[in-house]
């Protein structure tokens, strides 16, 4: 029964994600994570991307690094439970389909 729900759910999601024009598979770096996170994060693409440089390596900083960086309490956790949901594959930075 669970598996019958979980399918139907990815089926409805894939549909939407579809009608809406969104794309899934896009590739994501730093400037396009925090941009999905929004609510001012995305002021610190400069200073992440000059100080840890890859995605993969923000994915695994922790927050006395960010605060090295200068970077807010609530941005910093903002940033980490974003990047623990990214890691566990809840949640992922929603792109749209360029129009041509």
């Amino acid at each position: 029964m669970a598996q019958e729900v979980l399918l139907c759910f990815c089926w409805l999601t894939t549909q939407l994600l579809k009608k809406l024009g969104i794309q899934k598979g896009v590739k994501v770096g730093i400037p396009e994570f925090l941009n999905g996170i929004g609510n001012g994060v995305e002021s610190h693409v400069a200073k992440l991307e000059a100080e840890i440089g890859d995605f993969q390596k923000l994915l695994v900083t922790r927050t006395l690094k960010l605060k090295k960086l200068g970077v807010p309490c609530k941005h910093r956790k903002l940033i980490l439970k974003y990047t623990h949901k990214y890691r566990l594959g809840l949640w992922r930075p929603l792109a749209q389909a360029i129009k041509s």
